[in-house]
């Protein structure tokens, strides 16, 4: 699937990991899970205003979401999650990226 990450300046890196391989059939009903690792690896140090922007697969929709700093963190939330059931894309407003952040869909 494809990611797309405005950015003003700086770099960043992205990993985007499924629960389900890309050559498996979904059925109707079947749920599946999208991990998002961002990782700042800029030499400006922080990048605000990070947001992605993911167009999720025909037949797929959203259900919910969560940021995390660290994947270990016991805090998360789901306050920057944006979904647009017209264009089926998730939008996600990390505000400023430090170092990480791990967006579970």
């Amino acid at each position: 699937n494809e990611c797309v990450i405005n950015l003003l300046d700086g770099k960043i890196a992205i990993n985007l990991v499924s629960d389900i391989p890309e050559d498996a059939t979904l059925h109707n009903g079947q749920t599946m899970e999208y991990i998002i690792n961002l990782k700042n690896i800029s030499a400006e140090g922080d990048l605000a205003n990070t947001v992605v922007t993911m167009a999720l697969p025909e037949g797929i929709k959203f259900n919910n979401g969560i940021i995390k700093d660290k994947w270990s963190d016991e805090e998360e939330t789901s306050e920057g999650i944006t979904y647009n059931q017209e264009s089926n894309t998730v939008q996600i407003n990390v505000g400023t990226l430090s170092i990480t952040k791990f967006i579970k869909l």
